[in-house]
């Protein structure tokens, strides 16, 4: 169906690098299935720029009071109900449209679907990987260039990855979604899947808040470990990004696969169509195997 009011994404960004690229996802997702016009409002960080002009999607003004003063909106909050999938939230627009009686639909919210919905719909499969692995954009190219250098230094060699979030983490008390992993439980299978590989001279790549704290505690492992700090130039314009970018370009080609229960980890593990082990941490300190194309994008949520 043709939507010609515009959908304006005023909570864009909620949350943090990943959280965006969602929705942005599905922004994108609404827009080729309802041919809907998305506009992406942002609130002035950095990152409402290096997304919406890595992807190529259009921005609108910094505030959407005052871009919209005097228009009237019709509110949708999406992807609340995120094992349902997100044919409750496409409902919701097309039931705000039918309502009529208004110049825009407000979209805001988290689109964390259950990761088999980004398998299962032919067209959420085709946005994300124009978005994250066609080439076709700024992001992906730069995926796609990242992935290719790590994989030359590689040498067909296996690569273990562990994506560890630690820092603002760290400031929950007994949070059900926001927990640490158990580091020295998470150093004993890493060391067991190295030894498993030994003949094959694994490398072991590490992405983290704290790069630094992360190669010297897995330091003794018997492997050099590397961190995006050792490979992205620090007089890269957006360097903070350009870092998280190299983060996803190689979670995203690990044989091996250590995630965290971060929304970052999922969308590497999504991406990740070579990986044969994937493995995350539950709040009780334990690790469990997962599927990158059957879980949820974060345990308790």
């Amino acid at each position: 169906m043709l939507i010609k009011q515009p959908v304006w994404m005023s909570g864009f960004p909620n949350g943090r690098f990943a959280n965006a690229i969602y929705q942005v996802a599905f922004g994108e997702y609404i827009r080729e299935r309802l041919f809907l016009n998305v506009i992406y409002g942002h609130s002035g960080r950095p990152i409402s720029e290096v997304l919406c002009r890595g992807f190529g999607v259009p921005s609108g003004h910094s505030s959407i009071e005052s871009s919209t003063l005097g228009f009237k909106k019709f509110s949708v909050i999406g992807g609340e109900n995120r094992a349902e999938g997100p044919e409750n939230d496409v409902k919701r627009i097309i039931s705000a449209y039918s309502a009529g009686g208004f110049d825009f639909i407000d979209l805001s919210g988290y689109f964390q679907y259950d990761t088999n919905y980004f398998f299962e719909d032919e067209i959420y499969k085709k946005v994300l990987r124009r978005l994250l692995l066609s080439g076709d954009n700024s992001i992906s190219s730069t995926i796609q260039k990242n992935q290719q250098s790590f994989l030359s230094y590689a040498r067909n060699r296996p690569i273990v990855a562990a994506h560890i979030r630690l820092g603002d983490y760290r400031s929950y008390q007994d949070h059900p979604i926001f927990y640490t992993m158990n580091l020295d439980k998470a150093k004993e299978i890493i060391y067991d899947e190295i030894v498993l590989m030994k003949d094959e001279d694994p490398l072991f790549f590490i992405a983290s808040d704290e790069p630094e704290f992360c190669a010297a505690f897995f330091s003794d492992l018997g492997v050099k470990v590397t961190t995006s700090k050792m490979i992205v130039a620090e007089k890269s314009k957006n360097y903070d990004y350009d870092l998280l970018i190299s983060d996803i370009s190689i979670c995203s080609i690990a044989d091996f696969f250590m995630a965290s229960n971060s929304s970052l980890s999922i969308l590497c593990s999504i991406m990740n169509s070579a990986g044969k082990k994937f493995i995350r941490p539950t709040k009780n300190g334990e690790f469990i195997s997962y599927s990158p194309k059957k879980t949820p994008i974060l345990l308790g949520a």
